[in-house]
């Protein structure tokens, strides 16, 4: 009886890691997926206030 409480609790441990790695590995698609959106949000903004035109020091004299 001893050995099979031994071998659930086994199967329950791993069943539990297997839950936080993947919970881990959502956690880290998020933060992903944010950080494209903000950079994706910088870019649009920056591109709208300089409506395509560089500045001046950029140009040939």
């Amino acid at each position: 009886m001893e050995n099979n409480l031994l071998n659930n609790e086994a199967l329950v441990n791993e069943i539990a890691s297997i839950i936080t790695n993947a919970r881990n590995n959502v956690a880290k698609q998020v933060n992903n997926e944010l950080l494209n959106a903000y950079w994706n949000i910088g870019r649009v903004i920056v591109e709208d206030e300089l409506k395509n035109n560089r500045g001046e020091y950029g140009k040939k004299q």
